[in-house]
């Protein structure tokens, strides 16, 4: 999972192996993400790029390695 900043948000890129084989996982962190406070939308339209508007407090990578961490942790999300 690599993180990209772009005028007012942010992207999100998901290995194809997270994508592929783990969409139902990939769904479920786009909800999550869409209740964060201080996000304003998240667009998924392709299967391993999120774009998300806005920002929230704490920071969104490790927050989201995190969130990602805690389903998968038999897996590495640098």
């Amino acid at each position: 999972m690599t993180f990209e900043d772009r005028p007012g948000g942010f992207e999100v890129w998901f290995s194809e192996r997270i994508a592929r084989d783990h969409s139902d996982l990939a769904e479920a962190s786009v909800r999550w993400l869409k209740v964060q406070p201080g996000v304003q939308g998240v667009l998924y339209e392709d299967p391993v790029v999120l774009m998300v508007d806005g920002r929230w407090n704490e920071d969104p990578k490790s927050e989201l390695r995190a969130w990602w961490s805690v389903h998968l942790d038999w897996i590495d999300i640098a």
